[in-house]
């Protein structure tokens, strides 16, 4: 009886020792891959933000494309 108790305990304690290496796995997972999209979005962020201010103005602002490419020909 007393064998089939440590077994019990130890049983127990394998069990309780891999769901704590699961949880702090995954929680790794998970700060990581939060981190690498947070890092991708403001990269991207910064990107169409820098595209859109080195841009054409008069694009922007009175959405005239044809102007603006009859302007860029003719100088």
């Amino acid at each position: 009886m007393r064998i089939a108790r440590f077994y019990q305990k130890a049983l127990f304690g394998m069990f309780a020792l891999m769901g704590l290496i699961v949880a702090s796995t995954s929680a790794l997972f998970v700060y990581t891959v939060d981190r690498q999209l947070t890092d991708d979005f403001l990269k991207n962020s910064r990107t169409i933000a820098r595209s859109i201010a080195d841009s054409n103005i008069d694009v922007i602002v009175n959405h005239n494309i044809r102007l603006s490419s009859l302007s860029l020909t003719s100088s």
